[in-house]
This record gives structure tokens, C-alpha cells and sequence, in this order.
């Protein structure tokens, strides 16, 4: 069953789904280290600027 509704698909269709989920992997993929080395060097940088001499 699963094999006659891939058939039915046709190749420009499955070409441009296909193209569509790299270009979303992709960006996921360069989203994530983006985002998290933001937020890396934004809690460095609070961190620094903590006062550190507390009784």
C-alpha cells in the first residue's frame, strides 16, 4: 500500500518537498548555534559586568 501511494507521486512534486526539507534542515541547523552562541556570549557579558564582592 505504502508502495503504490509513493508511485502516485510525481517527480517535480517529490523534487521541490525534497529541496524544501533541506533548505528547513538547513536553516535549523544554522539557526541553532546561532542562537545559542548569542546567548552565550549575552550571559558572559551579564556575568562580567556582576558585582563580584559580596560579604
Amino acid at each position: 500500500m505504502i508502495g503504490t501511494m509513493l508511485s502516485n507521486v510525481p517527480s517535480n512534486t517529490a523534487d521541490l518537498l525534497s529541496y524544501s526539507m533541506l533548505v528547513v534542515v538547513s536553516i535549523f541547523l544554522l539557526s541553532g548555534p546561532a542562537i545559542t552562541y548569542y546567548y552565550w556570549k549575552k550571559n558572559k557579558r551579564m556575568k562580567a559586568a556582576s558585582p563580584t564582592g559580596s560579604a
